[in-house]
């Protein structure tokens, strides 16, 4: 087995994930993408287009309540 060199090894293949990944790339870095799940299953892909966020304007509504949200519908795998 051959050494393999990395120029760049980036953790996280979600969306800010992949984006550098691509960036690196584009300018002839030998880049290694490394997530926890198959690509497909990052937050990123699962939010499907949508973003959330607790504006505190509707009632119940909080910034915890968006977390505690966030954490069960990922089963405490969100970031």
């Amino acid at each position: 087995m051959g050494d393999n060199m990395l120029d760049i090894l980036i953790i996280g293949s979600g969306g800010a994930g992949l984006s550098a990944a691509l960036s690196a790339k584009q300018e002839d870095a030998n880049v290694l993408v490394v997530g926890k799940s198959y690509p497909t299953a990052s937050q990123t892909s699962m939010a499907q287009g949508g973003m959330n966020a607790a504006l505190g304007n509707v009632t119940p509504d909080s910034t915890q309540a968006h977390i505690d949200d966030t954490l069960k519908s990922a089963h405490s795998l969100s970031n």
